[in-house]
């Protein structure tokens, strides 16, 4: 059931019930998302603090972080975001990548872990804090940020080529399909101008690894609208600037998933295919399971190429009609 679905289900249950209270609640409950709060905590949509993260850390993990943490501040600060201060923000994002990884303990902590969305090591989200239409984001991408400031990753930053890139980017496409179409007469857009989060984020940096980031900045609450709308956007870009690299590294990797690895003049299948068989099995040479190979490999390309036409031509009208 998509966030919409289960968002007004809730709405059509609690607007029937014959208890006064209980409907004064729902509509309070509305309210509430239509109003900016501000908030003195500094760390409120997270469940800890960049500094109790960097303090934990052992000296060389301190000193990634802080780096890493410091060229983010400044994404989120600079009015406009510059395409010099994004790619330090990625060169930084690269190196901890490369260089360091996080005590194994963080990997199950509930306050701080390693992001397999971002790539990145940062405090925990609190997803409560996002309305209720868009909380399945948590699925889809990743939120990072410093105050009221966030980032919404869709991909790993400075990392676009990395092998699930493609099928996540078409996920998140898959989410905002649900969210904004998949509902005959009804519509999200009755919620366009409530507020994303609550507390308020007052800025909004949208990337999906590509580098195709877009900012959005309001003293008094960025809304679910302008979240859909640069979302889309993003989506948009991402996908269609897809190249024939991006395309066969998903294909490779879905290959090997399925239990297809190809090695110098040998295709070893762990799992049995239709049209191949180890030559154990058969008897044969190479040749049979190469063409079975080749076959499921341009099966799954013209796939993909038919996903990415198809996702194109509807994250534009999605970003089309978002405006309106």
């Amino acid at each position: 059931m998509s966030p919409l679905a289960i968002f007004e289900l809730r709405e059509l249950i609690l607007s029937n019930l014959p208890y006064q209270d209980i409907t004064q609640a729902r509509i309070e409950a509305q309210q509430l998302w239509k109003v900016a709060m501000p908030s003195r905590d500094p760390d409120a949509h997270f469940k800890t603090s960049w500094a109790h993260l960097i303090n934990s850390l052992d000296p060389k993990g301190k000193a990634f972080t802080r780096r890493l943490h410091r060229a983010m501040r400044l994404v989120l600060q600079e009015e406009p975001l510059t395409w010099n201060t994004w790619h330090k923000f990625e060169d930084q994002a690269l190196n901890f990548n490369r260089h360091y990884m996080p005590p194994a303990h963080y990997d199950d902590s509930s306050i701080i872990f390693w992001c397999e969305d971002c790539l990145g090591f940062h405090p925990k989200f609190q997803y409560e804090n996002v309305h209720p239409l868009l909380r399945g984001l948590q699925k889809v991408a990743c939120i990072n940020g410093d105050g009221s400031r966030l980032i919404i990753n869709t991909a790993g930053i400075g990392g676009p080529n990395f092998p699930t890139m493609v099928s996540d980017l078409f996920q998140l496409c898959d989410f905002l399909v649900d969210l904004t179409r998949r509902w005959e007469g009804r519509t999200w857009k009755r919620f366009k101008d409530v507020m994303l989060t609550r507390p308020i984020c007052t800025r909004l940096v949208v990337a999906s690894g590509y580098t195709h980031e877009i900012t959005v900045a309001k003293p008094n609450g960025i809304t679910v609208g302008d979240a859909v709308l640069i979302l889309a956007k993003v989506c948009y870009n991402a996908v269609r600037f897809l190249d024939a690299w991006d395309i066969q590294t998903h294909v490779n990797y879905t290959m090997e998933s399925n239990g297809w690895v190809r090695v110098p003049n040998l295709v070893v299948q762990w799992q049995w295919q239709p049209g191949g068989q180890s030559n154990y099995d058969d008897g044969m040479d190479d040749s049979d399971e190469e063409d079975a190979y080749d076959v499921e490999e341009e099966r799954i390309i013209l796939a993909t190429e038919k996903e990415q036409d198809s996702r194109e031509d509807i994250m534009k009208s999605i970003y089309m009609d978002s405006q309106s």
